[in-house]
């Protein structure tokens, strides 16, 4: 679960823009708006990985309880998902640490293939959090499935703040070109 703290940050500027846009119509706010907007979709969509919780890790070794692979992303109801640039693991751990009566379970995202022995069953290296026992990472594994998969959406997006530039440029000026025309506002 991602902490609110930045979702909450997130809509207070959304809201912010949407706000002075609606007020002073200025072509720059609304791009500012859409870009935005667009990175806020990617930041929600893209499963970036919550950060880690402030103090010291500890080194354990976990038992893999289960894995899942996903290597189709970005789908949902009425969309078809596409390939994964980089498939990646769901990989559910158990461990007991330090100190605790009993195991605990945690998950960990992996690139599929970065972690050499990883299967059902498998005792892999690890290291936790003494603040959350439940946040914990494979030692051995890569974690370069959020951003990889972000490539076809960031490419869109590209597309998408150039074409409105372009068309708020084209806008502009066509709107020096009318000035000192019949029917066109004067300039005191």
């Amino acid at each position: 679960m991602r902490p609110l703290a930045p979702i909450i940050i997130g809509v207070a500027v959304w809201l912010a823009l949407l706000a002075a846009w609606s007020r002073w119509h200025k072509g720059w706010l609304a791009a500012i708006f859409v870009i935005y907007m667009a990175g806020a979709a990617l930041y929600v969509g893209s499963g970036w990985p919550p950060p880690a919780p402030g103090g010291p890790r500890e080194a354990a070794v976990a038992t893999v309880r289960d894995t899942h692979r996903v290597d189709r992303v970005w789908g949902g109801q009425n969309s078809t998902p596409e390939d994964a640039v980089q498939p990646y693991d769901i990989v559910e751990l158990e461990f007991v640490p330090a100190g605790a009566a009993g195991p605990v379970i945690a998950v960990d995202l992996v690139d599929t293939g970065s972690t050499p022995g990883l299967a059902k069953g498998a005792r892999l290296p690890i290291h936790y959090s003494v603040a959350d026992h439940r946040w914990a990472q494979l030692d051995t594994a890569a974690r370069t499935y959020y951003w990889k998969n972000l490539r076809t959406f960031g490419i869109i997006a590209v597309v998408i703040v150039v074409a409105l530039l372009f068309a708020w440029g084209l806008r502009r000026r066509r709107k020096r070109g009318n000035v000192g025309q019949p029917g066109s506002p004067t300039i005191p």
